[in-house]
């Protein structure tokens, strides 16, 4: 009786897991699945009893895949790995699957365990985090020509580059407005196959991009052909096999400085985050051509620019404390301390910036942390803490692709080191870790402790001092302990001054 009421509660823990949880044999016909397993697929049991995984198959794993999956488990080796499925309705999800071989009294395996997460949203945050990232590097891209050049046709042939690469369009002009004749005449173009528009000349309101210059607005046809006037302008135009067209207007400091146009060769569904890309490089655009014949503005340029970029990536941070419930304005409050710090041990100003966008993003890694694992409210297995010392690890593969941003990398990536060398994810010691982690892994230790946490008050600025002081030369490096008291305790006899 004890052994089956046991098996009782066994049973009644699988069939209440929030996981799937999937039993087949050893030829891979499933023989039990419980109701969290329903809930993401779609099937229920009776209706996937004796069939094989097969049913949740997609075209998004090859023949191969499967192979080297089957082949690892039929030898008793537990495999891990996310895969893309099919739910019953027809919809692809993702999921993280572990499968555990289950052995036989011979030692044979008999059965297989198959628990899955639906990480779908998960993906689809790392995808647009990643979607953003690259729009970003664009941006800096066209940022980057505005500063080095002032020959507009070379930045122009950069800024439609990066439209057609981040905008996946077929092919994508600009025409800049005369304003002696009051016409829009063609300036550049990428990605034609003929010279269709290369003689453009359009009189203001004529057609969609005289129209976008007009209403001062993105003008968006979903089918050309539904349109056989529009383009009048250009009679070779339908060898190019375009679909759907942009058209959108290019305004600076609020004077017009002509149009940009993107064609697509296949049918195009825009997203908001999409549309204000095309809007963000329409301005970038707009300002490079100002850049050709302003040089005097180019350094409020690129100001603008830097502003922009730290405020993206603020706005990231603000994201990811609020998913990881983090203490509100912690990485703010330490990304400002840990900037004072550098200053104070003489980092050169055109560090500092570095510096702090490597601190705003020191936990971006989590962003590849399973949510049951962040946001776990007891404490963490060993296999979960694995986990979550792979968060570094994680910002260097985000990160490391964005050029402006490998400079700012030493923090993401190594703020968890230790000077002693019992860190991680490398294991680095002493001034093998770099500057920046160094001095950010000082300010970030004294934010935490000097904050209230939801399983502890705040610490006192002077027993918190006094922690760091007494991990000198095992968790920090003691010249950046030394200089922070320095920061910390006013000198001997200051007082602050009176209020008026």
């Amino acid at each position: 009786k004890e052994s089956e009421a046991q098996l009782g509660l066994q049973v009644a823990a699988l069939e209440a897991a929030a996981n799937g949880i999937l039993i087949t044999d050893r030829d891979g016909r499933i023989t039990w699945a419980n109701p969290a397993f329903s809930t993401m697929t779609g099937y229920t049991l009776p209706e996937i009893v004796g069939q094989t995984p097969k049913i949740l198959k997609s075209s998004r794993q090859d023949a191969e895949f499967y192979r080297r999956l089957w082949n690892t488990i039929l030898s008793g080796e537990v495999w891990r790995g996310e895969i893309v499925n099919r739910r019953k309705d027809g919809s692809l999800y993702a999921e993280e699957q572990t499968i555990t071989p289950v052995t036989d009294a011979e030692g044979r395996v008999s059965h297989f365990v198959s628990i899955k997460q639906d990480v779908t949203q998960r993906k689809e945050a790392e995808g647009q985090l990643h979607r953003q990232l690259q729009y970003i590097t664009a941006m800096n891209a066209v940022g980057l020509s505005i500063a080095g050049s002032l020959e507009l046709r070379a930045t122009l042939t950069i800024v439609l580059d990066e439209v057609i690469t981040q905008l996946g369009g077929g092919a994508a002009d600009v025409l800049l407005l005369n304003r002696d004749t009051q016409t829009l005449d063609f300036a550049a173009e990428r990605g034609f196959r003929t010279q269709a528009l290369r003689q453009t000349r359009l009189r203001l309101g004529e057609g969609y991009a005289g129209q976008a210059v007009v209403e001062g607005r993105i003008i968006q046809v979903d089918n050309l052909a539904d349109s056989p006037g529009a383009f009048a302008r250009a009679p070779f135009l339908p060898e190019e096999g375009f679909v759907a067209y942009y058209a959108a207007p290019l305004v600076s400091k609020g004077t017009s400085k002509g149009v940009l146009e993107v064609f697509f060769r296949q049918p195009h569904s825009s997203s908001s985050e999409w549309l204000g890309f095309l809007e963000g490089i329409a301005v970038q655009t707009a300002i490079a051509i100002d850049s050709a014949t302003i040089f005097g503005e180019l350094n409020r340029t690129s100001l603008e620019l830097g502003v922009a970029y730290d405020a993206t990536l603020e706005g990231w941070v603000r994201a990811l404390d609020l998913r990881h419930k983090e203490t509100e304005g912690h990485t703010l409050r330490v990304t400002e301390l840990t900037v004072r710090l550098a200053r104070t041990m003489g980092v050169e100003d055109r560090d500092l910036s570095h510096i702090r966008r490597g601190a705003l993003l020191h936990d971006i890694g989590k962003i590849g942390v399973p949510d049951s694992i962040l946001l776990k409210p007891g404490p963490l297995t060993e296999e979960e803490w694995e986990v979550m010392r792979r968060h570094p690890v994680h910002a260097h593969e985000f990160l490391s692709p964005i050029a402006f941003l490998r400079p700012a990398l030493g923090i993401p990536y190594c703020h968890h080191e230790k000077w002693d060398g019992t860190g991680y994810p490398r294991g680095l010691h002493g001034e093998n870790i770099p500057v920046a982690a160094r001095i950010f892994a000082v300010a970030d230790v004294w934010d935490a402790l000097t904050s209230d946490r939801e399983y502890r008050a705040a610490w006192s600025p002077a027993k918190a001092l006094d922690h760091i002081r007494a991990h000198a030369e095992i968790h920090f490096d003691p010249k950046v302990v030394e200089a922070f008291v320095e920061l910390m305790v006013p000198p001997a006899g200051f007082e602050p001054a009176s209020p008026a």
